[in-house]
């Protein structure tokens, strides 16, 4: 996150229109190779997704650098005509394998985001008026989009995406102030999940800010874009001039809305491509009003003026939350790991002492805790997978010693170097008789630590049960 505040304010300090419109033709320049390479994977019939990982995250692209490079073609003439044509073609026919890609990709929120973009740099081109002039066109796309959406409902990934928001908000709603931790949706979403389904991203950005960074990350983001918001506005004031920036505000708008639906911000590239944006549309603010006046269109060398360290204070703000946020809930989850520790302290699965069961409920209530305030720590689900275990001596539940896997398997995850955790998913198998599983696991730990004479030993003990119940079966 700080890296992109970073970027943004790399991106205020560009202050000459040459160098701001620059950037701009390079991410023109990008999204052409971009939008070829998604165009001929569809004629071999590949997915298009450009050189990007999905089509949904090359559409996100799409829908910032289409409304950008629109306002960009469009500040070079007042007017579109036959002469305008010859001597911008090689930016029209980029357009529009831009548009053609965009289109490939049959992603609906980008489609639609675009639209939002392209009618925002069409308001701002000719006024109000042209929706009244072309009202019939625009009923018509309006319903082109609303069949589009139908037919999207129809689909089971909408379902499944309705479903993700839902347990998103029980993730809010059990942590409505910081949250679960910047990155950790998708460790955290298992306990809320209503499916079997369970996604790396809820598919709506805000909702996953609010997921991660609780209604405070969320209220200090939504805050920045107000705050730039009000830098900005001054572009209503004057509908005869017109220039690049209105199409980066159209992107921004286009983004904005695409993830209302999509998870594209979460993706570097993306997310690098929508601050920069952001502060190209600021400081585009004090080349704007010079040129209004008749003067220079250069701003002024003042790399810190009212504007900036407004937005730079609320950045920095934002910044400073979402680290406050994640400090705490890092020390707060140690504190509750540390309480379970002195009621239960596990050294591993295999020697575990005899705890009454008002104490296993308590210490299992703090690791849980610890779990869900930090759900990356190994050594948290390693104490849960302990009292499961615990459970299961005392009171005989498979169901207990199969969630006693489950925690070890994600202290093994997130620790993949480290052999006692795979010594303890081998014990576990051990005791289910799954000895094939148990052997796999013991690989794994002497692969980690192959200096261990007690695990060369143990694996020999399980290929010789395992031979011996091969035998006893064949005869």
């Amino acid at each position: 996150m700080l890296n992109y505040i970073f970027l943004f304010y790399l991106a205020t300090t560009v202050t000459e229109k040459k160098n701001r419109q620059n950037l701009i033709h390079l991410v023109f320049l990008v999204s052409i190779l971009l939008s070829i390479t998604g165009i001929y994977q569809f004629i071999k019939g590949s997915v298009v997704a450009g050189t990007m990982v999905n089509t949904n995250i090359l559409a996100g692209y799409l829908a910032m650098a289409i409304p950008a490079t629109t306002g960009f073609i469009l500040s070079f003439s007042s007017s579109i005509n036959r002469e305008f044509v010859k001597s911008h073609l090689f930016y029209l026919v980029g357009w529009l394998l831009m548009v053609a890609c965009l289109f490939l990709t049959k992603s609906p929120g980008a489609i639609i985001g675009v639209v939002l973009g392209i009618c925002v740099i069409v308001y701002f081109k000719q006024g109000k008026q042209v929706f009244i002039k072309f009202r019939y066109i625009f009923v018509v796309t309006a319903v082109a989009v609303v069949v589009l959406l139908l037919l999207k409902l129809r689909q089971l990934q909408v379902f499944d995406r309705l479903v993700w928001w839902w347990g998103t908000l029980k993730m809010v709603y059990q942590r409505p102030l910081i949250g679960v931790g910047l990155g950790g949706f998708e460790t955290a979403y298992a306990r809320y999940k209503l499916t079997g389904l369970n996604p790396s991203y809820p598919y709506n950005y805000f909702l996953q800010l609010a997921a991660e960074m609780g209604v405070v990350g969320l209220g200090a983001f939504l805050w920045f874009l107000f705050t730039v918001w009000k830098q900005i506005k001054f572009l209503f004031k004057d509908f005869n001039f017109f220039s690049f920036e209105v199409g980066v505000l159209g992107s921004i708008v286009a983004i904005l809305s695409n993830n209302v639906i999509d998870y594209s911000l979460h993706i570097p590239a993306n997310a690098i491509l929508f601050w920069v944006l952001l502060g190209l549309l600021v400081t585009g603010k004090n080349s704007l009003e010079f040129s209004r006046k008749g003067g220079i269109s250069v701003v002024p060398r003042q790399r810190l003026g009212k504007t900036n360290k407004l937005l730079l204070t609320g950045a920095i703000a934002f910044s400073i939350v979402g680290m406050a946020v994640g400090i705490t809930r890092l020390s707060v989850a140690n504190r509750h790991y540390q309480l379970g520790k002195r009621i239960f302290h596990i050294g591993n699965l295999e020697n575990l002492v005899k705890v009454e069961k008002d104490d296993l409920e308590k210490a299992g209530f703090e690791y849980g805790r610890a779990i869900n305030l930090d759900p990356l720590n190994s050594w948290y689900h390693h104490g849960l997978a302990g009292i499961y275990l615990a459970r299961y001596w005392r009171e005989g539940y498979l169901s207990y010693l199969d969630e006693a896997i489950i925690e070890s398997r994600e202290a093994a995850e997130r620790m993949p170097y480290y052999g006692l955790f795979y010594a303890n998913l081998s014990h576990l198998y051990k005791i289910k008789k799954d000895y094939k599983k148990a052997i796999l696991y013991m690989e794994s730990a002497i692969a980690c630590d192959r200096q261990n004479s007690d695990y060369r030993q143990r694996i020999r003990e399980l290929t010789e049960r395992m031979r011996n119940g091969l035998d006893a079966e064949n005869n």
